[in-house]
């Protein structure tokens, strides 16, 4: 890094393939672009490059490794749905053509397409709607309809800069619309965060991380996240060697092959177990009706809370998402979606 940064920064990357899908969060000082550097870095060489959707900023870009980069069109949509008051009649164009394109994309996923029988829908059907789109906006310039200056003209622009990059899905099997599930990936992020107000240590929020990653993935895949975990830690010699035999898709296939023993037993710190002797000590010490308010007032160490408080600033927002990832057999081996 060129210069040192005192910002937190949350990012997220939602990876897709063959209907499945993984999430991964990194809390610290370095941008999206920079941790998909570091996932990306642990990937076979011999796989093609991934289909990345993203924003428009230029930190969520991997600087190692070529992705095949897509623009988010709802962040491009959106720019158009804040000037609904101020420019009605003008943003209408782009509102309508936008909402037949999700449509289309609806009617995919409704009729279970694969990616090349979407592909073949959308140039069939968006395909004339973005090309009309894009004459539609060149002419508010070239007639000075619009200023370029202008709210409305910048937000025309917008689009006209990233046109390849929001036309993905118009040319490449598997390419998404927007990385709308990655900003639903950071609101889990964000309110966690906001709940514990911060980490206190870098190495807490990579412990976060950790655990943010594994239960979002397995909701993600309609696996109980709860059950998921414990599996997890009752067999933490066996998650180590095999950890592909424990994804939240193939977890309980495994332990069906377990079923001749008991399951081990969950381990206890000593260090732990002493503590929690002494919060369950606490509470049997306050008075009848006493509460954890109780124990507030009184400045005793509460049960269960969370050590990881922090002044940090933070720069991320609720709707900071910026990427996403899928991958078929003849094209791009899957999508990714990054943010931060």
């Amino acid at each position: 890094m060129k210069e040192e940064r005192t910002g937190i920064f949350t990012s997220g990357i939602v990876a897709t393939d063959a209907g499945r899908k993984i999430a991964l969060f990194f809390t610290g000082v370095r941008h999206a672009g920079e941790n998909l550097n570091a996932v990306l870095a642990r990937r076979s060489a011999d796989l093609p490059p991934p289909i990345q959707m993203a924003d428009g900023l230029s930190r969520n870009v991997p600087s190692d490794f070529d992705t095949i980069l897509g623009s988010c069109l709802a962040h491009a949509r959106r720019k158009h749905v804040e000037l609904v008051e101020s420019f009605p009649e003008q943003v209408r164009c782009v509102l309508e053509t936008l909402r037949e394109v999700y449509i289309t994309d609806a009617r995919a996923r409704k009729d279970s397409l694969d990616p090349q029988q979407r592909l073949k829908l959308h140039q069939e059907e968006s395909q004339p709607r973005m090309a009309a789109l894009e004459q539609w906006m060149q002419t508010q310039f070239t007639e000075r309809i619009v200023e370029p200056n202008s709210s409305f003209g910048s937000a025309i622009l917008y689009m006209q800069k990233r046109w390849p990059q929001l036309t993905l899905f118009l040319r490449v099997a598997g390419a998404p619309l927007d990385s709308n599930i990655v900003e639903r990936a950071l609101k889990k992020a964000i309110l966690h965060r906001k709940a514990a107000m911060f980490y206190k240590t870098l190495n807490g929020a990579r412990v976060g991380d950790v655990f943010m990653s594994l239960i979002y993935t397995a909701e993600l895949n309609d696996v109980p996240s709860f059950e998921y975990l414990v599996a997890l830690l009752q067999h933490p010699d066996q998650v180590r060697v095999n950890p592909g035999d424990w994804m939240p898709w193939n977890y309980q296939q495994t332990l069906a092959h377990r079923k001749a023993g008991p399951a081990p037993p969950l381990r206890c710190d000593p260090h732990h177990r002493q503590r929690h002797r002494r919060d369950c000590a606490m509470i049997r010490s306050l008075p009848a009706g006493g509460s954890r308010m109780a124990a507030r007032k009184k400045n005793a160490p509460l049960p269960n809370s969370m050590n990881c408080m922090s002044n940090s600033r933070t720069s991320s927002r609720v709707s900071g998402a910026r990427s996403s990832c899928r991958a078929p057999s003849s094209y791009p081996s899957y999508t990714i979606c990054c943010s931060s």
